[in-house]
């Protein structure tokens, strides 16, 4: 538990060195530990705290402004192995949220991320690109799935990236948009709902592997060429 001075209540006492079984400088070198994986923090390490494990955060007071986007900030830091995040904010509403971010990003898609049919509205529009279809990503994700080597998936792949940079350069910036959007939604609810389509589970393995393998190196070669 983290706070900073002396909690009273019930005519008790509180600090941390008595709330916790380490002393106050270790709360951050202690939550790396296999016992201390969970931290309770009040009005405490909203700022400076560069945890790359941290991944879940669950908000009960209010948020707003740049205390808002410093607070939720700190689960975006990056770490082996870490492919998502995850905030449960039981308290602020989404307006207030992305009005707080709404000046760090060009657009937000915090509304549209609580609608699990926006995913096959999204689906729909990747696949109207005809660059993949189904069967490919089917296809992909058997030979991801048995361990197939790279030589099989980059097989898959290839026709992928070859019509992808057949498109315009509008074409292709909407594209990973769109992207990035199902991942973004996708990687969301999945961790607060299941989900009977299969086929969405899919498609967010094959988006992951194409955009992080080889979207990126396309745009990167453009950049410089």
């Amino acid at each position: 538990m983290a706070f900073t001075g002396i909690l009273k209540h019930d005519g008790q006492e509180y600090t941390e060195d008595s709330m916790n079984d380490i002393s106050n400088e270790l709360i951050v070198s202690a939550f790396k530990k296999d016992p201390y994986r969970i931290l309770i923090v009040a009005n405490k390490f909203q700022t400076g705290f560069d945890e790359p494990l941290l991944h879940t955060m669950y908000v009960d007071k209010s948020l707003n402004g740049v205390t808002a986007v410093q607070t939720l900030s700190r689960v975006n830091r990056i770490h082996k192995n870490k492919n998502d995040t995850l905030i449960l904010d039981f308290v602020n509403k989404t307006e207030t949220i992305q009005n707080a971010f709404q000046d760090y990003y060009d657009s937000t898609y915090l509304t549209e991320g609580t609608d699990p049919h926006k995913l096959y509205s999204l689906w729909d529009k990747l696949i109207d690109f005809r660059i993949f279809d189904q069967e490919d990503v089917n296809k992909f994700v058997e030979y991801y799935k048995t361990n197939k080597p790279q030589s099989k998936l980059h097989y898959v792949l290839a026709p992928v990236v070859k019509d992808f940079k057949e498109l315009s350069k509008e074409e292709q910036v909407e594209f990973k948009k769109t992207l990035r959007r199902y991942q973004s939604i996708y990687s969301f609810l999945s961790q607060l709902i299941p989900f009977e389509d299969v086929n969405l589970e899919k498609l967010f393995i094959f988006n992951k592997f194409l955009n992080k393998n080889y979207l990126l190196l396309i745009t990167l070669y453009l950049l410089i060429f």
